[in-house]
């Protein structure tokens, strides 16, 4: 006779044997693979975020020194050839200079390079003060009516990042002679590339109005070679307008994938963003000999 009894509980009912059970190793690698999958999706949503608003934020500060580059070169070059009085003792409002980076025949108010400063094209022009504190060079200095400046603009190393940078050089009116020495200052960083075209009247009229309209956009170079075969017939005399390519690029080297982006024949290779941005600047004080 079996003898062994169930010993009941505190309640006085006899205890079944649970029918509760763990996970088995499948399930919790499961589980673990599928928390694996939805954390790796949340990630890679938080940095494609991250990276679209790295890019967004990158792209809206391009942007802004693209406007400030164009207006900035707009300005100041819109200037050129202004006159506020005859230069004297022989009337002559610009005569010879080489204060510019690039030198200035007399009655010629503008002149450039070719690829000249750190591989891209630069640019000096000249004008002349007013009264009424109104007329300014490109580093905010107010010019006099009895003095003139000659002006330069060009690309440079800035703590090295590519800079639009501006050259300014005062002339005295009455004796042509300069001002003081010459002041350099960066404008702004990150414009890694600019490209200049000067639009000439190349078949001026006789009398009155000398300058009707630009008939060709060409180079600095190519009004160089003009005038050394033509030497009575100045094209920098003729130039009524001005275009200007900039390269712009992201200060950053990781906004996008490795990319090769061309401009004026130059390969650029990297991650960072690159726009290029045109304007046309008429030459209006330029119209009128």
């Amino acid at each position: 006779m079996n003898t062994t009894m169930r010993h009941p509980n505190r309640t006085g009912a006899i205890p079944h044997q649970s029918t509760q059970r763990g996970f088995s190793l499948v399930e919790i690698m499961v589980a673990l693979v599928l928390g694996l999958v939805i954390v790796a999706a949340v990630l890679q949503t938080f940095i494609s975020t991250q990276q679209s608003a790295r890019t967004l934020e990158t792209t809206s500060g391009m942007q802004e020194n693209e406007r400030l580059a164009l207006d900035f070169l707009g300005k100041y070059i819109r200037l050129a050839g202004y006159k506020f009085i005859s230069w004297t003792p022989n009337n002559d409002a610009f005569p010879v200079s080489n204060l510019g980076l690039h030198p200035l025949v007399a009655g010629v108010v503008i002149a450039g390079g070719d690829n000249d400063q750190q591989g891209a094209d630069s640019i000096t022009f000249r004008y002349q003060g007013s009264n009424g504190r109104s007329v300014t060079d490109c580093l905010g200095g107010i010019i006099d009516p009895n003095q003139a400046v000659v002006t330069s603009f060009s690309l440079n190393l800035n703590n090295g990042r590519f800079a639009l940078r501006c050259r300014v050089q005062y002339i005295n009116r009455q004796t042509g002679a300069a001002i003081g020495a010459a002041q350099t200052e960066p404008i702004l960083n990150d414009i890694e590339n600019m490209q200049i075209l000067y639009g000439v009247d190349s078949t001026p009229q006789q009398g009155g109005l000398l300058l009707d309209r630009a008939d060709r956009y060409v180079t600095a170079s190519q009004i160089n070679a003009h005038n050394a075969a033509n030497p009575a017939d100045n094209w920098w005399r003729q130039v009524l307008s001005v275009r200007i390519d900039l390269l712009v690029r992201s200060e950053a080297d990781n906004i996008t994938q490795q990319q090769v982006f061309t401009f004026n024949g130059v390969n650029y290779n990297d991650r960072r963003l690159r726009h290029v941005v045109s304007t046309v600047i008429d030459l209006r004080n330029n119209s009128l000999q």
